[in-house]
């Protein structure tokens, strides 16, 4: 593996089956994402929606009188933009994302 610039990469090697019938051409470079875990119908928010105080998670929800509330959430699996909510939310909840 290399860093390069905070970027870890890792150089593999391939092979196809069929040689003879292949598009692969020398020197051909490509970015391969790994999954490592896979969730189906969970609930799910953008990460930036999510903010940590003593410990705990906690994200902000509309409400209908158009109020504000602090929630405290469990999370789950996440990528590098959204993250799974295990509870204290449920669908249809509107979640307030801060400005940056």
């Amino acid at each position: 593996s290399k860093n390069v610039a905070g970027v870890v990469t890792f150089e593999v090697k391939i092979k196809p089956e069929n040689i003879e019938n292949s598009k692969l051409m020398y020197g051909l470079s490509t970015n391969l994402t790994i999954v490592t875990q896979e969730t189906k119908n969970v609930l799910r928010i953008p990460l930036e929606a999510i903010y940590e105080e003593n410990g705990a998670q906690y994200v902000e929800v509309l409400k209908d009188d158009k109020s504000i509330q602090k929630v405290e959430v469990k999370t789950g699996a996440s990528d590098y933009d959204f993250v799974e909510i295990k509870s204290g939310l449920k669908e249809g909840d509107i979640v307030v994302i801060p400005k940056e």
